[in-house]
């Protein structure tokens, strides 16, 4: 997602949760997949916030920091997880 427009990306991804969760309305749902709307990702499987927490523990056992690179080239998921989390609380 461009960092020009951090909110877009935060939409995408409660989009996303939600649909997962069955938790998004058909009305809105059909909206979304009027426009195409990718309710996966383009880099694999959607995976849960669980599992992205349980590699960023090992992470950080490993490397005594949580801060993952964007790019960290062992998991990209991870570092983008990260970046997108950090986006989401602040």
């Amino acid at each position: 997602m461009p960092a020009r427009h951090p909110e877009l990306g935060t939409f995408v991804q409660i989009q996303r949760k939600r649909a997962r969760e069955n938790r998004l309305s058909e009305e809105r749902k059909a909206a979304l997949e009027q426009i195409d709307f990718d309710f996966g990702t383009t880099r694999g499987p959607l995976v849960s916030w669980e599992h992205r927490f349980e590699e960023l523990k090992e992470y950080k056992a490993w490397k005594n920091s949580c801060n993952v690179p964007v790019k960290y080239e062992a998991n990209p998921p991870l570092g983008e997880w990260v970046r997108t989390e950090k986006v989401i609380v602040t």
